[in-house]
């Protein structure tokens, strides 16, 4: 049996055919994360609620990082430099790109509430990191309707994922992973009323078949009154409340 290759932290950032020409070169978790995604974003059947992860999916225009860990200095500065390297060619991958962060499976496995600490505390510590300004047209704070998670000079809607997800598939992962979806990628479709109704028509009946129960009933679209981004960041397994503050705090000088 050939041997896998211990690598580096400081991961290159990857596509699909990349990923699939180390098969055998790197820890196999690697290929289990994407395999599940594949499944997952690949399936006709399923119809994965997002629609641009499924176009972003057939056009490869996916990108990737593994990490072996997410409470390390060394593992934040990692997943930064792969995040970076992406947003820096985000625009040549449109109009359908997504980044992906997986990382090691957990042992012993962590319960939905801590899953969702460490989502939040991943953000939190990227954004310590952050090379760049936070930007000028995004609020800071994430009570307001327009906020959204900024990374270098970038706003991104992100989401997370895992095991702990049981009930709502569209949010269950082999390993934890964190998603980044470029905010430009949905101007259009803000701007245009007619195919946002159609979209989130559309997301709501797949959200419906895939997870068997509706979209929580507190999420809203982007720039809409009431609407809180981060609520749709980390979502509870079932509708229960989403209550308190945003983990998140942005520090700008």
């Amino acid at each position: 049996m050939r041997q896998e290759l211990e690598m580096p932290l400081h991961s290159n950032l990857l596509d699909a055919e990349e990923l699939a020409s180390l098969r055998g070169k790197v820890p196999r978790w690697w290929h289990e994360a994407y395999d599940d995604v594949d499944s997952t974003l690949g399936s006709i059947d399923d119809r994965f609620p997002c629609i641009y992860a499924t176009r972003a999916h057939r056009a490869n225009t996916l990108r990737f990082v593994f990490l072996q860990n997410s409470d390390t200095d060394e593992a934040i500065a990692a997943f930064a430099k792969a995040l970076s390297a992406y947003l820096k060619i985000c625009r040549s991958l449109a109009p359908h790109t997504a980044f992906l962060a997986f990382f090691a499976p957990d042992q012993p496995a962590l319960s939905l509430e801590e899953q969702h600490a460490e989502f939040w505390s991943v953000l939190q510590r990227l954004h310590a990191v952050d090379p760049s300004p936070w930007p000028e047209q995004i609020p800071t704070n994430p009570a307001e309707p327009l906020w959204e998670f900024c990374f270098d000079g970038e706003p991104t809607f992100v989401l997370g994922s895992g095991p702990a997800h049981v009930t709502r598939r569209s949010r269950h992962s082999a390993v934890r992973a964190i998603s980044f979806q470029p905010r430009f990628m949905f101007d259009e479709l803000i701007a245009t009323p007619q195919r946002l109704a159609r979209a989130r028509h559309i997301i709501r009946e797949r959200v419906l078949e895939v997870d068997g129960i509706p979209v929580h009933p507190i999420i809203q679209m982007y720039h809409e009154d009431g609407n809180r981004e981060w609520r749709q960041y980390a979502v509870p397994d079932d509708n229960s409340p989403i209550e308190g503050d945003c983990p998140f705090h942005a520090s700008v000088e």
